[in-house]
């Protein structure tokens, strides 16, 4: 079930979340299982800690985040390039890490809420 192109260490945290009793979403996210695909070694969200799920979620956020109040100035505001630009990266910096902070805080959340042990753990867990 878990595909064998994903890294040891992704394999054994998701056999570990298969077991347990958690939605399906959280186990592994769609956009973590084309990462884990390329072979990054990103655990998933509601494994990891604060702070990586903080950088991995402002790192998606400003991916949708920029081009949205891009179009969006360029569209609705009637501004030229330049000035939308402007629009765009202030109100990008500003959400960032907003949304980020609040993702991060989610999954914090989630993982105490099913009592899920961090990825650290359950590698070593494995290990032994």
């Amino acid at each position: 079930m878990i595909p064998e192109e994903y890294p040891e260490s992704i394999r054994q945290i998701l056999a570990y979340l298969w077991t347990a009793r958690i939605p399906n979403s959280y186990k592994s996210p769609k956009i973590y299982r084309v990462l884990w695909q390329r072979g990054l070694e990103i655990p998933p969200p509601i494994v990891a800690d604060f702070l990586k799920n903080f950088i991995m979620m402002s790192i998606f956020s400003a991916l949708l985040l920029l081009p949205f109040f891009l179009l969006y100035a360029l569209i609705f505001l009637g501004h030229d390039v330049f000035y939308s630009l402007i629009f765009s990266l202030f109100f990008s910096v500003i959400l960032t890490p907003i949304f980020g902070a609040a993702a991060a805080g989610f999954w914090e959340w989630q993982r105490r809420k099913y009592q899920i042990m961090p990825w650290q753990e359950i590698i070593k867990y494995d290990n032994l």
